[in-house]
């Protein structure tokens, strides 16, 4: 299997770009304001540019590991002393 396109990749005239601002052929169609197909292509840019360097196959387990954590903290300390930037990194994680 080849590598995908690197990134980070961008909007660029309504079409999904490289960072060279080639267009990326299996996401070339024209997105528009008009368009709920602009939204759907601003979060598959946001997803690639987010995940970039992280292998996808982890998420999941990063994401269980992260709630692992957060349990221990609070059985051994306290719900305080679970830094708020866990609960909001689970609640981002879980988001539809």
């Amino acid at each position: 299997m080849t590598k995908h396109t690197p990134g980070p990749w961008k909007m660029f005239y309504g079409k999904i770009c490289s960072p060279s601002c080639e267009s990326l052929g299996f996401l070339s169609g024209e997105f528009t304001e008009r368009s709920h197909d602009l939204a759907n292509a601003l979060r598959v840019i946001a997803c690639v540019n987010a995940c970039e360097g992280i292998n996808p196959k982890a998420v999941p387990d990063l994401l269980k590991a992260l709630k692992e954590a957060k349990d221990q903290l609070i059985a051994l300390c306290s719900y305080d002393d679970v830094p708020v930037s866990i609960f909001r990194a689970i609640a981002k994680a879980e988001e539809e």
